[in-house]
């Protein structure tokens, strides 16, 4: 039975592609493993995709990439716009003919994956839940013929005849499946879209087992089938009822086009996306002369960006690297809220030239001068800076520069106020703890960068925040934007640290500027022309494993962990976590009602670490990521390299300082590459356009 069907899967594979490099549509699920498994085993090169929404974390990616690392394939991560949405959803009514919900949601990523592809035979396990019986709408049939009393014959012959009806629907070109729309899509592009499931000598061995047989989410018929495959993988990595990526974020981003007047323009506006899906494909049957030459008036789908995992290449630079590239001094920055110097350092790699800093926090600003003593390190409270133009201004003085003069104006204003972990806004004028010290309306402080931007005139300005700020903070976030596009034109996107090579899933939310002169001289124009000069990703799948290679550590380093992990029961609690699973784990996962009261997360060596937050990575706190394999929390050495710091770079302070620094940084990685792109794009165009 095992060698029958792998030898018809391999069969079907070289009948239906004779090219030796594929492409292959990967999931965090067992179908699309075995379609690839089985490419590789007649001896096709694999190359594996994966998408997600540009800006909404993929919660398959990282199950995705452990899988092409364990099978040595390459990766490339196509991550779909969500901009022009309306001009989308306007080619998939029209051009696709796309006329339900799950047909636009399911379509809409797939048109932006497979223009991505560059192999044109592309492989898929689309369809192999139709042999399985798996559905809830399969499973709640035949529990209640069971409870009717049908005999094992009776059930066996509904379940073939269900399979029958799914197969026919399948085999249509016309069918209203999603796979067809996907493989008119490849069919237009010159591709092919192939599912080795769906041919007839796979579903001739399919039928032969009853519904009991296969249709367990966990597919124990399949991974005995293909034990030695899933051998190459970590135990539970593989996904338990999981195909491709039918979602991702994209229903979310569909009940946006309720508001939008230009696809809601029915005399009725419709409520839910549904209905005007419904609507849409209604019009455009009744009337397609019209909507074809509206069609014509439709931009094109925008391109999707695409990233290539770049292995084990883990940059590790040395602070004296970040000295020598400070030295091509090819522009000029002032940091506001600079903290310990991590945003600092990401515009140090990229040749910038720190002017100086301002910091209100002691510790923080002792921490930065340890590590750039050449810099100015200014620790009043920014209040007390802006108060007068005349402030600011002196404050240029002090560096030789004047307004309009400076660069880029960085700032990452405290926001433990809009972190999803915190309290929300506090009352105006109440003190409210931060870090070392107390500081009132902390929720204003964006509006004091702001203030000092359109004062000192910058020709570029870089936010950063927590992406709540949009969401929770969104009136301040709202305010803010109005605020600075009187003299900016201004845009913002959520970047993650992993992307640009940081063994962490740090989310941040930048927000760009381009003073409105320098912008009309480069011909940046708009939001969308100012969005562009978000940098593309440059890594896909950084992990610990990656980070720590080579990581020396004295018994000093790890002791206070270990010390307090033991004091706190920490490690009473961490031991109830098996160590290095496939995806991170916390103890609600494994039913143990000891830890209740904590909410501990134990990493994966084979995955980047989740978001490092401030009072997750204290040493005696009950939260927070530990260690893959040890029951406690990650040392500062590990810290430093879970966050893109040189491993010289200097700590200062207590322990808790030390972590606190650490955890509130923005990874040097993800400033490196704005600032690189603000000047490829900005500065030295607008540098030679006026001389």
């Amino acid at each position: 039975m095992i060698e029958n069907l792998r030898n018809i899967l391999r069969a079907e594979v070289l009948a239906r592609s004779s090219a030796s490099h594929v492409g292959l549509m990967l999931s965090g699920g067992a179908d699309s493993f075995v379609v690839g498994f089985v490419c590789e085993e007649v001896g096709k090169k694999v190359v594996a995709y994966t998408y997600e929404l540009d800006g909404v974390p993929s919660s398959e990616r990282p199950a995705a990439e452990a899988i092409a690392r364990h099978m040595d394939w390459p990766l490339r991560v196509v991550q779909v716009p969500t901009a022009g949405l309306r001009s989308a959803f306007l080619r998939l009514a029209i051009e696709h003919g796309c006329s339900k919900k799950t047909q636009f949601e399911v379509t809409y990523p797939i048109a932006h994956l497979i223009p991505a592809i560059l192999e044109t035979d592309i492989f898929t396990g689309w369809n192999f839940d139709d042999h399985y019986g798996n559905t809830r709408e399969d499973i709640l049939e035949i529990s209640r013929l069971k409870r009717a009393g049908y005999s094992d014959a009776e059930l066996k012959a509904h379940f073939d005849a269900s399979r029958a009806a799914k197969y026919a629907r399948s085999d249509s070109m016309n069918s209203p499946d999603t796979f067809w729309f996907a493989n008119r899509i490849a069919s237009a592009l010159g591709k092919r879209l192939i599912d080795p499931s769906t041919a007839k000598s796979v579903r001739k061995f399919f039928r032969r087992f009853s519904h009991d047989e296969l249709s367990s989410i966990e597919k124990p018929f399949i991974r005995e089938i293909f034990a030695d495959a899933f051998a190459r993988l970590p135990s539970g990595l593989i996904a338990k009822g999981v195909k491709l990526q039918k979602g991702g974020g994209v229903h979310k981003l569909f009940r946006t086009l309720i508001d939008d007047p230009a696809i809601n323009r029915f005399e009725k506006a419709y409520t839910t996306v549904s209905a005007l899906c419904e609507r849409w494909a209604a019009e455009v049957r009744e009337n397609p002369d019209q909507y074809l030459e509206e069609l014509t008036t439709v931009p094109p789908l925008r391109k999707a960006t695409v990233i290539e995992a770049r292995g084990t290449n883990v940059r590790r630079p040395s602070m004296a690297d970040v000295r020598k590239a400070s030295l091509r001094n090819c522009f000029t920055v002032i940091s506001l809220f600079a903290g310990g110097g991590g945003s600092s350092m990401g515009y140090r790699l990229a040749g910038g030239n720190i002017r100086a800093i301002n910091e209100f926090v002691a510790e923080a600003a002792r921490n930065y001068s340890k590590n750039f003593p050449e810099t100015v390190v200014d620790t009043r409270d920014i209040r007390d800076i802006i108060r007068y133009p005349a402030d600011i201004l002196a404050f240029l003085a002090l560096v030789g520069l004047g307004a309009g003069e400076l660069d880029i104006l960085d700032g990452s204003p405290p926001c433990s106020e809009f972190s999803t972990a915190g309290n929300g806004p506090t009352e105006p004028g109440m003190l409210k703890a931060y870090s070392d010290r107390a500081q009132k309306d902390i929720s204003l402080l964006p509006f004091e960068f702001a203030r000092f931007a359109l004062i000192a005139r910058p020709k570029v300005i870089v936010m950063e925040n927590v992406p709540a700020l949009a969401s929770r903070g969104k009136a301040i976030f709202e305010s803010l934007l109005g605020m600075l596009s009187t003299e900016y034109v201004v845009t913002s996107r959520v970047l993650s640290a992993n992307d640009y090579g940081v063994p962490q899933k740090r989310r941040r939310l930048f927000v760009l500027g381009i003073r409105k002169d320098v912008a009309e001289v480069v011909g940046v124009t708009s939001e969308f022309g100012a969005s562009l000069l978000f940098p593309n990703p440059t890594h896909t799948g950084v992990t610990i494993r990656d980070a720590f290679a080579g990581l020396e550590q004295s018994a000093e380093d790890v002791r206070p962990w270990l010390t307090s992990a033991q004091i706190t029961t920490i490690a009473t609690a961490a031991a109830r976590l098996p160590k290095n699973p496939p995806r991170l784990l916390r103890p609600n996962h494994i039913g143990q009602s000891v830890t209740r009261n904590y909410t501990l997360t134990r990493c994966s060596f084979d995955l980047p670490a989740p978001t490092l937050t401030v009072t997750g990575q204290q040493p005696s706190g009950l939260a927070g990521a530990i260690h893959p394999e040890y029951d406690r929390k990650f040392t500062i050495p590990e810290l430093k390299r879970l966050t893109g710091l040189p491993d010289a770079f200097v700590l200062t302070g207590t322990l808790g300082q030390a972590a606190e620094r650490i955890c509130r940084m923005v990874p040097p990685f993800i400033t490196e590459a704005i600032a690189e792109s603000i000047y490829r794009k900005i500065l030295l165009p607008y540098a030679k356009a006026k001389k």
